[in-house]
């Protein structure tokens, strides 16, 4: 199957099937060949946007082909990377100590946590921010903590989200994420059936035990995370292809769990594109649902213009080339569960600030801002479309 699926993979621009095969040769042998005429600039360009820096080792062989002035490079955004992730896990840790000192619940999403949980390592992953989940009822008390840690110690410093509420500190460069949910609407992703406080897994970083998500909910929220965003960032990839070649998960129990949650379709899309773009295969319980996979690689059609014009534009750029209304129905297709169907339309359908910023109304107005929704979305101009966080 890896073969009859790789022919759209020879359709992407050279540098994107480079990294590629760099990504692969993490997961399995794999001999490197540059790509002819591969242009170096656009491929380091691409190594940054879709944040695969730390698995770029197997590009830095001395007798690889990789020209020496972009292995100095690498090296470069390495090093950049590597001190980024220092500096965040250190704080992760501080933060997630004073949680449990202070008796707060919390479960880390992703992250250094999720990265020790597949490679053993915290700092092989990269991460943009630190996202922390607690229970509904504990965030007044989680966000007046880190208020005491300098989190939002002004109204300039947070910004209220659908899924989070996003935090800056004055001295680091990265947010923090307070997570009630996973999603904008808890009927997408339920707490109630993939149950994080109960599916958890503890790593160590740094020597402190780290709450995170178990390996087959992590999966699962992964997969989920990963379709929400039309897989615009390689990364994302990447750990699907570690969950499946960590040997940490519990494949049946994984699709167990994701059947009960009606997120089956998105994990299967998921692992199609792993085998797909990084010739990783098919977990063997996923391989025997000829049905779902058959389902999964239509699903992945749409995706093949967002993975190849991605590193050419920001999170918006790739839902343009998907298109706004397009989207809309494939994204309430993924759902199975009927409930989560609707939540999806209607959330879709909620004006955004981009929608409000685009044309000016009265407060007595409002209501024709879903209108001003709809023609954007029919337009194309779905940059407001999504309204997701990474």
């Amino acid at each position: 199957m890896i073969a009859a699926a790789a022919f759209w993979r020879t359709q992407l621009p050279a540098e994107l099937r480079f990294l590629l095969d760099v990504m692969a040769a993490s997961f399995r042998p794999v001999i490197l060949h540059a790509p002819f005429g591969i242009d170096w600039g656009r491929f380091l360009d691409a190594v940054g946007h879709h944040r695969v820096v730390p698995l770029m080792g197997p590009a830095l062989a001395a007798d690889g082909p990789v020209p020496e002035a972009v292995r100095v490079q690498l090296l470069e955004l390495q090093r950049q990377a590597t001190r980024r992730m220092l500096a965040l896990g250190g704080e992760l840790v501080g933060v997630a100590t004073a949680f449990q000192a202070a008796g707060i619940e919390l479960v880390v999403l992703k992250g250094p946590a999720l990265s020790e949980l597949l490679y053993g390592d915290p700092w092989r992953r990269f991460s943009r921010d630190i996202d922390l989940m607690v229970r509904p009822e504990a965030e007044a008390a989680a966000l007046d903590l880190l208020c005491t840690l300098g989190y939002g110690e002004n109204g300039q410093l947070i910004a209220r989200n659908t899924n989070a509420v996003s935090l800056y500190h004055q001295r680091f460069s990265f947010p923090l994420e307070l997570h009630v949910r996973f999603g904008d609407d808890d009927r997408l992703l339920p707490c109630r059936l993939v149950r994080p406080f109960e599916n958890v897994a503890r790593v160590s970083i740094g020597g402190q035990h780290i709450p995170t998500l178990g390996p087959e909910a992590a999966v699962v929220y992964a997969a989920y995370h990963g379709t929400n965003h039309v897989w615009s960032l390689l990364y994302w990839l990447a750990d699907m292809a570690a969950f499946q070649r960590s040997g940490v998960v519990d494949w049946p129990a994984a699709l167990d769990l994701a059947r009960r949650a009606g997120v089956e379709r998105q994990l299967a899309l998921a692992m199609v594109l792993v085998e797909d773009l990084i010739g990783v295969s098919l977990p063997a319980v996923l391989a025997r649902e000829a049905a779902l996979i058959g389902r999964a690689r239509r699903a992945a059609r749409p995706l093949r213009a967002v993975i190849a014009g991605t590193g050419d534009g920001d999170d918006r750029a790739a839902f343009h080339r998907f298109g706004g209304l397009r989207y809309v129905v494939w994204d309430a297709l993924m759902y199975r569960r009927p409930a989560a169907r609707w939540a999806a339309l209607a959330n879709r359908a909620q004006p955004s600030e981009r929608d409000r910023g685009w044309l000016r109304l009265p407060d007595w107005l409002g209501f024709l801002y879903y209108g001003v929704r709809l023609a954007r979305v029919i337009g194309g101009a779905c940059s407001g479309i999504v309204g997701r966080r990474r």
